[in-house]
């Protein structure tokens, strides 16, 4: 398993972006399925502004394939400001399930870039929790499915407080024989 954690103070805002790398090897045979878990935790507490750049990503080998479970959690304190790029780049043959959860508390705001390319079956998933009075969520993302990749994407926002916002804008480039879904609510 490979665990990244974030963890920001109240009132500290980082000018330049952290980045986590998560990188899934296939065997050196190259006969087995290699399966891992990535894990990453962003803590941001109250006033914490931060850029994360998380990467995900398999290298190919030369018949074997990769399952990666994916999760990030994001936990967002009381005006915290967070942009999280997250690029995902898998070989041929890998599969990775992603889960991301969000929980955001009173006046966050949150700006969500996801870029997805390569792997026979990336899928997705975005929970976002919008627990405080005018938290705002912003989620973009690009899925790129070439020759017989399937790439799916699910969204799901609960504005469970007042006066709180979403936006979503998520597109899809389907080539060749790939397949792709975008379910968002």
């Amino acid at each position: 398993a490979h665990a990244a954690a974030v963890t920001i103070d109240d009132g500290v805002r980082f000018a330049e972006p952290i980045q986590v790398v998560h990188l899934t090897v296939p065997d050196e045979i190259g006969t087995h399925l290699v399966q891992s878990r990535a894990r990453t935790t962003i803590d941001l507490g109250d006033d914490a502004h931060l850029i994360v750049i998380e990467i995900h990503g398999s290298v190919d080998g030369p018949t074997s394939s990769t399952l990666t479970h994916a999760s990030t959690t994001i936990r967002l304190g009381e005006r915290a400001e967070l942009a999280h790029y997250r690029l995902q780049s898998d070989a041929p043959g890998a599969t990775r399930i992603g889960h991301t959860d969000i929980d955001q508390g009173p006046a966050s705001v949150l700006r969500m870039t996801s870029v997805v390319v390569g792997g026979e079956i990336p899928r997705n998933a975005i929970e976002v929790l919008l627990g405080g009075p005018d938290a705002r969520t912003e989620l973009m993302g690009i899925d790129v499915a070439v020759d017989q990749q399937r790439h799916d994407t699910v969204v799901s926002v609960q504005h469970a407080a007042s006066r709180c916002s979403s936006s979503q804008r998520f597109t899809g480039v389907v080539d060749d024989r790939g397949r792709g879904s975008f379910s968002g609510e």
